[in-house]
């Protein structure tokens, strides 16, 4: 009798841990899975709509368009920053997504000195 209790018991075991070890598997694959990849503008600002919350940027002579809100990350030469320091003739790196007008909804902006 009390051999096959220790038998259970060591049966129960191993069918909990390779519970937890498949479990601990799938949540490290849940993990993994990259971040949507995001569009990179390395442009200088050409004009300012800050009641609008964006601004053109112009890469050679193509103009686009950044928009920005309350959930976009600005930073001037990498320190936190607020929209106020966006100004034209600066270069900004902007991340974000294109919407249909191909517009770059940005998630992150960082603002650069000069040209």
């Amino acid at each position: 009798m009390r051999q096959r209790i220790t038998i259970g018991f060591t049966l129960l075991t191993l069918v909990l841990a390779v519970f937890l070890s498949a479990s601990l598997q799938a949540q490290e694959k849940e993990k993994k899975v990259p971040a949507p990849k995001q569009d990179r503008v390395n442009a200088v600002v050409h004009s300012v709509n800050k009641s609008g919350s964006s601004f053109i940027v112009r890469r050679g002579t193509q103009d686009m368009e950044v928009l920005y809100d309350s959930h976009t990350t600005i930073t001037y030469q990498n320190k936190p920053s607020s929209a106020d320091e966006i100004k034209e003739e600066r270069r900004v790196i902007c991340l974000g997504n294109m919407n249909a007008k191909k517009q770059l909804e940005a998630s992150q902006i960082d603002i650069r000195d000069g040209k």
